[in-house]
């Protein structure tokens, strides 16, 4: 704990030197301060919140379209949500790396759902094909 020193002077003129603790609403600042940090901590870890994982995914493709030299790809995948509440799960198609469709799914607590989500591919080579959970961004 720091001292505080303090000079007093008394009506005759006197000076007195004397040394005193913080103040104690120093330390309930503090105090206060580090209680915050621990429960914000706590609320993090403990609360619950949506779990996702996408698992068996199949991919299937139309014919190409010679009119528009392109085709359509479908993922049919399984979404599971192991986390203690329901949330809406994002998940991007993805051809040869680049986002080809979005799609948003709610899914309740301890649940699956299969689902599909469909792109076109514009031209009618190979690619690879994945999908990705992702976080959309904020409206604030």
């Amino acid at each position: 704990m720091e001292d505080k020193t303090v000079v007093r002077r008394s009506a005759s003129g006197e000076t007195s030197v004397s040394k005193k603790p913080a103040r104690a609403s120093d330390d309930m600042l503090a105090l206060s301060v580090v209680a915050a940090l621990v429960l914000l901590i706590l609320l993090v870890t403990f609360l619950p919140r949506p779990a996702f994982q996408i698992d068996r995914v199949e991919y299937g493709t139309t014919a190409c379209d010679p009119a528009s030299h392109s085709y359509q790809v479908t993922a049919s995948m399984t979404i599971r949500n192991a986390g203690g509440v329901g949330g809406v799960a994002s998940v991007h198609l993805l051809v040869g790396g680049h986002i080809a469709a979005t799609g948003n799914y709610e899914i309740p607590a301890h649940e699956s759902i299969v689902r599909g989500l469909s792109g076109i591919v514009g031209d009618c080579q190979w690619h690879r094909f994945s999908v990705e959970l992702f976080v959309p961004p904020s409206d604030g």
